[in-house]
């Protein structure tokens, strides 16, 4: 070298005169190399008497331009190109770029988006319309391409991309083809200086993602690096050359004599820019010598982000083909359309090179087909957007049965790809609720999920099995694998469908997908019905978790509102939160939505007691009689037989759930009645909210009247209330003040009130009893049995106000000196009486018989369940025969005994106050005949629904009842009469008027 300035051709720096260079020995190169710059350079090259570089290495014969397209060129400009050196120019560049490395970016949008395609379209015009520029306007597509679509750095964005293009259209607009060469050479010295991976970093790669359980992963890089294509040296080029020949000149006796026709263009003429468009949308490969992919041209013609510019290049693309399809063109023109990169394949040992064989179709056929089954499509068998897996419409050499169960084999791959992406999101373990979790998310799912990889790693087995059949024998039937995966044909089917419900349905989760996994598994087929039982057994164990938690703490560990018991807060009447003895109470219920239909709802209910209780029993931690230990480890045990079992038996589950609740009964019963002093309650509960201490009451209505009646101009508060009820409980001389101060006397609008029986407007429909309810009683006296007892307390009250009231109008007739009229007296004789009856039963015949009946079932049972459904028929007899359950009706005719028996007591009260009244005696005679009469009427009215509901129901009390209040059949009599009245006056009637 006598020249420092000269540069080298590869990474453009200056060759130093003492310094190592090789030089091309094409004569139309002088290029010059540093040997480092040059990959793949071996000492066989050097010393070789001949050595080419890569862009004269494939066009040793080409180095000359052919005169035709010379002479064709002469007045051909473009920049400062012009004729035979324009020619050269576009030659050498071609012939370099196409040994480019791929380097492409994504056309980007916009104005220098639309000026490319522009350009493109002009370049197809200018061999479309035969210009003069027709011998190199293919070379110009294929050039022009990666010059402009060079990608500048690795990580450069969008907006670097439309400045550069833009850059580079200014650079071939002004044919500056040297500037774009220089800018795309030295981003090609940059890619060719990254580092290369040695073979042992793959198979260091690939032993790390095997190790990590990435096996999809793994699979995916030996495929991707295990190629056998060897590097395309002088050397790999030479020994293909000697294999695959150039072809013999054609002789004359081969030729076909006689004339040559065209075809017509008109068979040409289906190729418009629609079908351009069509077949752009539907083609799949890689790039060519353009370096552009069908995704790019893809691109190019169907985007609708450039306007018309895409119309027009699909027009300029079919008038070409369709050019070239009709009409005779010189070879030399075409040569860089119809150029393809050559692929040399290792055929062992890395030194031989050869074409792709025949015994590979099937075995690279086969390959895509498990890669398929493991859901990664390729380009024999592809995916479409609706998750299908088929056969590509352009692979060639099937015949029809084959492609029938290739595409029946295929249907595995689709239930495969959703049934492994459900897993992928849902089977990590999931402890809290998170926002970020899909809308399914539960510890059930997850559980399921765990299940379903277990099952999915029999299918990855099987996959393994018949990869090694393929590759020790590539012959393999189809048929072998269709048998080999004709189990999965049946189980991945009821595994989608379980998914999609899952997905589908938000409701679907929890225990809920106990029910459907058992459902399910209802199946005739063993493998099916197996693998079923595996996913239920996997998502019983997070049930029989909560479970656990349930029955031996009494805490539901549910942050998906998955189990079948909830947890909601305790509130008062106004919706807030009270505290109870050891912090919140917490009310637990079932929630109805979450219960597996194959336990029965009483099974349901006895879980709910065994939870209920247990947490009960942790509120209070200084209780003498906690839950034994040796209980705890007996329930542990029991469950945890339970869920060793291989299979659920509802039986089994329902004996041990049964035997947990005798336990817990009993424990909760030698609570109530030792701690909780249940039976000295129920006789407070007596005396007070039943009226049993009736002195008490009639002291305090005496003493509480006239502050209640005069309520409305001065509200009486509930201290004031609560001190008259003390003060008279203390006068009695009734010594236990403890026993009265847990009762409570309280004005509230909450409470049911029935009709007001007064004309005068009191407090005394307002009032209610309270009682401060202790642990453990609360899981007895609940707020709707306090509520019971409140309905109780006030009819009673009620009856005994208005008895009172009778009895002080008598009191004012005998001492008063005045004298009242007879009926008047008479009539509260009357109506006093029936309210005595109406006391005596129900405190007699009604309360005291079903308390004594009450005591007598507590006393005989140790079962806490027994004692609450003792309590809950005591009350409900109580109401019941008391009439405080009949629903209200308007018409009068058909009231029910308990509006009867308010319309006595408002009688009652009308006629005590006829005895306070100063008005004058005609007015006063005239509303005592209406009381009497509506006393009449109301007396006839029971009487006949009583006899009615006894004849039906043949109940004692009902007849009690009955005989009380009609004891000498005075009222049946007189309704008697009444209705034989009416009938003869109806009698009379229609006889009179018939006509003669």
């Amino acid at each position: 070298m006598d020249n420092d300035d000269w540069p080298c051709a590869q990474c453009e720096k200056n060759l130093r005169s003492e310094a190592e260079a090789i030089g091309c020995d094409s004569r139309s190169c002088n290029r010059w190399f540093h040997p480092s710059c040059l990959t793949g350079l071996t000492q066989f090259d050097v010393d070789s008497s001949k050595w080419f570089c890569h862009l004269c290495s494939g066009n040793k014969n080409k180095d000359q331009p052919t005169p035709e397209n010379c002479d064709i060129l002469k007045n051909v400009k473009w920049g400062a190109l012009k004729g035979k050196e324009l020619l050269d120019t576009i030659t050498r560049a071609y012939d370099e770029i196409v040994t480019w490395r791929r380097n492409v970016f994504k056309l980007p949008t916009g104005k220098a988006g639309k000026t490319f395609l522009k350009e493109l379209t002009t370049l197809f015009s200018l061999f479309n319309n035969d210009t003069p520029s027709k011998p190199i306007s293919l070379t110009l597509i294929m050039i022009f391409c990666p010059l402009m679509l060079q990608k500048p750095s690795k990580n450069s964005k969008s907006k670097d991309h439309t400045k550069c293009l833009e850059y580079r259209l200014k650079l071939w607009e002004a044919g500056d083809l040297a500037g774009l060469l220089r800018d795309g050479r030295a981003i090609q010295a940059r890619l060719l200086k990254g580092k290369r991976r040695h073979t042992d970093d793959h198979e260091k790669r690939f032993c790390r993602l095997m190790l990590e359980g990435k096996v999809s992963a793994a699979l995916k890089w030996v495929t991707e690096r295990r190629s056998g294509l060897l590097e395309a040296n002088q050397k790999v080029v030479d020994e293909l050359l000697m294999k695959h020949p150039k072809a013999e000149p054609m002789h004359n006796d081969v030729a076909l004599e006689g004339p040559h026709f065209l075809p017509p263009k008109v068979t040409y003429h289906p190729i418009d820019a629609q079908a351009i468009y069509l077949a752009a949308k539907n083609t799949k490969g890689a790039a060519g010598p353009s370096g552009i992919d069908a995704d790019g041209w893809k691109r190019f013609l169907c985007s609708r982000s450039f306007g018309k510019e895409t119309s027009n290049l699909c027009l300029a693309i079919s008038e070409f083909t369709r050019k070239v399809a009709s009409e005779n063109q010189d070879p030399d023109h075409l040569s860089p359309f119809t150029a393809a990169r050559l692929i040399p394949l290792d055929k062992g040992d890395g030194n031989h090179a050869d074409v792709w064989g025949v015994t590979a179709g099937p075995i690279r056929m086969y390959g895509e087909l498990l890669l398929a089954l493991s859901g990664h499509p390729g380009s024999i068998f592809v995916r479409d957007s609706g998750g299908e897996f088929h056969i590509s419409e352009d692979t060639p050499c099937l015949a029809p049965h084959e492609a029938a169960l290739l595409n029946r084999i295929l249907k595995i791959a689709k239930y495969y790809y959703n049934i492994f992406g459900f897993t992928n999101i849902h089977r990590n373990s999931i402890k809290i609720r998170r926002t970020k979790d899909p809308p399914n998310a539960g510890q059930y799912t997850a559980a399921l999920c765990v299940g379903l990889e277990k099952g999915l790693k029999g299918y990855r087995d099987t996959l393994i099995t018949l990869d090694t059949l393929v590759c020790e024998n590539p012959d393999v039937p189809l048929s072998l694998l269709q048998f080999h995966l004709d189990k999965f044909q049946h189980l991945f089917p009821i595994l989608a469908n379980i998914i999609d419900e899952i997905r589908t349905n938000e409701h679907m989760k929890g225990c809920k997908i106990l029910e459907l996994l058992h459902k399910q598994s209802a199946c005739g087929i063993p493998f099916v019905k197996d693998l079923l039982s595996e996913l239920l057994q996997s998502c019983h164990s997070v049930f029989y978790q909560q479970l656990s938690a349930w029955v031996l703490h009494g805490q539901v560990k549910d942050f998906f509102g998955e189990f079948f018991i909830r947890d909601v807060p305790s509130t008062d009447a106004e919706g807030i939160p009270y505290d109870n003895e050891g912090g919140l109470f917490a009310k637990y219920e079932i929630n109805t939505d979450m219960v597996p239909g194959y336990i029965s709802p009483r099974v349901i209910q006895i879980i709910h007691f065994i939870g209920s209780s247990v947490h009960i029993f942790g509120a209070k931690k200084h209780s003498s009689n906690p839950l034994q230990k040796e209980d705890e480890d007996y329930f542990v045990e029991l469950l945890q037989s339970l869920q060793r079992k291989e299979k659920f038996c509802p039986i089994e589950f329902e004996r041990v759930i049964e035997i947990m609740r005798e336990k817990v009964a009993r424990h909760l019963y030698s609570l109530m009645m030792n701690e909780g002093k249940l039976l000295e309650t129920l006789e407070l509960f007596k005396d007070f909210f039943l009226l049993g201490r009736g002195e008490l009451f009639l002291a305090f209505i005496d003493s509480a009247d006239n502050m209640m009646q005069h309520s409305i101009a001065k509200k009486s508060s509930d201290s004031d209330i609560n001190r008259l009820f003390l003060k008279s409980y203390t006068q009695l001389g009734f010594s236990n003040e403890d026993h009265v101060e847990k009762f409570r006397l309280k004005f509230s609008s909450d409470i049911r009130k029935s009709k007001s029986a007064e004309q005068v407007p009191s407090k005394w429909n307002d009032l209610t009893l309270t009682y401060d309810v202790q642990w453990p009683l609360h899981v007895l006296f609940t707020a709707d049995v306090m509520a019971e007892y409140n309905k109780i307390f006030m009819c009673l009250l009620k009856l005994s106000r208005c008895q009172i009231a009778l009895q002080t109008a008598w009191s004012i007739s005998t001492r008063s000196g005045y004298k009242f009229d007879a009926d008047l007296l008479n009539l509260r004789s009357n109506v006093a009486y029936l309210i005595d009856q109406l006391q005596y039963y129900l405190h007699v015949d009604v309360l005291e018989t079903n308390y004594t009946i009450l005591l007598k079932e507590i006393k005989e049972t140790k079962d806490f369940e027994a004692i609450k459904r003792a309590h809950s028929k005591f009350l409900g007899e109580i109401q019941a025969w008391s009439f405080l359950s009949d629903e209200t009706e308007n018409n009068l005719s058909s009231a029910p005994v308990s509006q009867l028996i308010d319309l006595v007591i408002v009688l009652g009260f009308q006629t005590a106050v006829k005895f306070t009244e100063s008005s004058d005696v005609d007015s006063k005679g005239a509303s005592v005949k209406k009381l009497e009469s509506n006393y009449e009427h109301v007396v006839l009215i029971m009487v006949a629904l009583l006899e009615s509901s006894a004849a039906k129901q043949h109940n004692s009390l009902m007849n009690q009842l009955l005989l009380r209040v009609d004891y000498n059949g005075f009222f049946s009599n007189k309704r008697n009469q009444k209705k034989e009245k009416l009938r003869k006056a109806a009698l009379s009637s229609k006889m009179v008027n018939q006509p003669l």
